[in-house]
Order: C-alpha cells, then sequence, then structure tokens
C-alpha cells in the first residue's frame, strides 16, 4: 500500500516481516515467531518515514481502542487497507501449529533425556557391581592410635611442702 493513500483516522493492517533491531548495535535479524503478526492501526498521522497511530484490537466482536499510540516504519512491515481479520487468523492458526509442535517436540526431549539417563544409571551400576569401591581408610590402624606404641603419660611432680 502507497503512503499517499493514506489518510488519518483510516484503518489499516499491518502485518510483521518479522524484522528485529539489535539494541546495542546496527545489526537486524528476522524473528520468525512474529513474522505475519497481525495489527490494526487507525492512522494518527502520515510521516516521510513512520506512520503514526493509535492501536486497536477486537474484543467479543467490538472494536477496542488501546490507549497508546506507536509510529511504524512502513519499511519493515506489510500494510493493507481496511480492517483484514483473516490475515489475523491466519497468523493465529500457525501460532497454534508452532506452540503444538514445540510442545509435542519438548515431550520428545524429556522421553530421550530420561531413556539416556536410564541407561546411563544401569551401565554405571554394571560398572559399580565389576569394580567395587575401595575400603575406607581405618583410624584406629594409624600408628599413632596404637595403644602400645604411644608413651605414657607422666605428669610432673608438684612439689606440695613448702
Amino acid at each position: 500500500m502507497n503512503r499517499k493513500d493514506m489518510k488519518a483516522g483510516q484503518d489499516i493492517t499491518v502485518v510483521s516481516k518479522g524484522t528485529r533491531h539489535n539494541t546495542y548495535s546496527e545489526g537486524t535479524w528476522i524473528d520468525e515467531t512474529q513474522v505475519g503478526r497481525t495489527s490494526f492501526l487507525m492512522v494518527t498521522k502520515i510521516g516521510v518515514k513512520y506512520i503514526h497511530g493509535k492501536y486497536f484490537h477486537f474484543e467479543d466482536g467490538k472494536r477496542q481502542e488501546c490507549y497508546w499510540e506507536d509510529k511504524i516504519n512502513a519499511d519493515e512491515v506489510l500494510i493493507f487497507h481496511g480492517i483484514r481479520q483473516d490475515l489475523q487468523e491466519a497468523y493465529n492458526q500457525k501460532r497454534l501449529e508452532r506452540e503444538a509442535f514445540e510442545k509435542e517436540r519438548g515431550q520428545a526431549r524429556y522421553e530421550i533425556e530420561r531413556e539416556i539417563n536410564q541407561l546411563k544409571s544401569a551401565k554405571f551400576d554394571e560398572w559399580d557391581k565389576t569394580h567395587p569401591r575401595p575400603k575406607p581408610l581405618d583410624l584406629t590402624n594409624l600408628p599413632y592410635f596404637n595403644v602400645t606404641t604411644i608413651p605414657p603419660l607422666t605428669l610432673p611432680q608438684v612439689n606440695t611442702n613448702k
């Protein structure tokens, strides 16, 4: 959609291309989870680089305006005339599919790690049976604990006749 076709007060649908900017450097990357994310905007001002507008959404079929305004770089998003809820429904469907996949992947990771830990534990048990642990140090057999080698304690004689 061309910026010249837009007017203040017009409703547009903004679809994210997933472009994200690094806060500390000039780099950008594509966030795959944000590609196709849909927002609805009422245009308040059209600038040279940015489109300013106020967000709104639908709750129980009724339009609910948000309290904040934002500026959008038109080069980083796709813009469509009017309210395109079909685009939002397509994004939500893909989001649900992605969440289901991530949940299934997490469960598979847990099962695989559990099997690996059980195998590791069984192998260590086998190794412990064939390699007994050394006996701990017996402190009673040390030379300084042997009663026969300790010289008797002699107390100094105190002269009490003074």
